[in-house]
């Protein structure tokens, strides 16, 4: 099942012109069903490809460890890698983007 927040990410980046595939369409038998165990959705624009991981209300230790764990996956030159944290702030409504 996803999330309010991977939605409300893919519906901003199509928005935004992106092409964008989302962790449903695996199949129902895995476990995790993030890319690589990673990933949320995967963005497409000509020459550009971003893999986002989405966390809604994330706290500093979980934080810190799936920074971590993405930070060891190498990707290939022209390629992307960010994590997007929707704040608990209810003044703030934009995404923290951090970008690896």
């Amino acid at each position: 099942m996803r999330s309010k927040y991977e939605i409300k990410a893919e519906k901003e980046l199509q928005a935004d012109g992106w092409l964008v595939d989302n962790k449903a369409y695996m199949v129902r038998w895995s476990k995790n069903r993030d890319f690589f165990h990673l990933w949320d959705l995967v963005a497409y624009k000509p020459g550009k490809l971003h893999y986002i991981s989405i966390k809604g209300h994330i706290g500093g230790k979980q934080r810190r460890e799936h920074l971590a764990e993405l930070e060891k996956m190498v990707l290939p030159p022209g390629v992307t890698n960010e994590l997007w944290i929707w704040p608990d702030n209810k003044k703030k409504k934009e995404w923290i983007k951090i970008k690896l």
